[in-house]
This record gives structure tokens, C-alpha cells and sequence, in this order.
């Protein structure tokens, strides 16, 4: 059996509740996985090829910028789904 794990990770390191502030609670270590309040649930059976969090980030990667439409920021998966 497979692990149930995305192949490539982006941004996971940041915590997914951002509570309408520009700093965002994250870890420097890119392999450690941030506080996740939410979540994409899948079955084991499917491929999970990626897994990110979307965030437009200030140059230096620190800070959200532009309007924060939600105390969450997005997260995204891309998934195989075989017939």
C-alpha cells in the first residue's frame, strides 16, 4: 500500500488560518508541516500529486499582501482519479 501522502508539498510549512493578519504563523523549515485547520480529505486509493497553500505573499515571503478575502487561506490538491 502506498502512503497517503501528496508527492510535492508547496507552502505546507504555513499555517492554514491567517485571522485577517498579514503575518502568517509559519515555520522557517520548509520540511516541517504547519497548523492545519483545514483540510482535503481523500481516499488512500487516489494519487495525490500535489498539495498546496495559496497565498499571495510580499516579496520576502513573510506577509500576505493585497486583500485577504478570508481568515483561511486557501489550500489546493491535485489528485489522479482513475477510471
Amino acid at each position: 500500500m502506498r502512503k497517503a501522502r501528496p508527492h510535492r508539498l508547496t507552502r505546507a510549512n504555513f499555517n492554514s488560518v491567517n485571522f485577517y493578519q498579514r503575518r502568517l504563523g509559519h515555520s522557517w523549515n520548509r520540511r516541517y508541516v504547519g497548523q492545519h485547520v483545514d483540510y482535503i480529505f481523500a481516499s488512500n486509493r487516489l494519487e495525490v500529486r500535489g498539495w498546496s497553500l495559496v497565498a499571495d505573499l510580499a516579496p520576502g515571503g513573510r506577509k500576505l499582501e493585497g486583500v485577504i478575502p478570508s481568515d483561511h487561506n486557501l489550500i489546493r490538491a491535485t489528485l489522479v482519479i482513475k477510471r
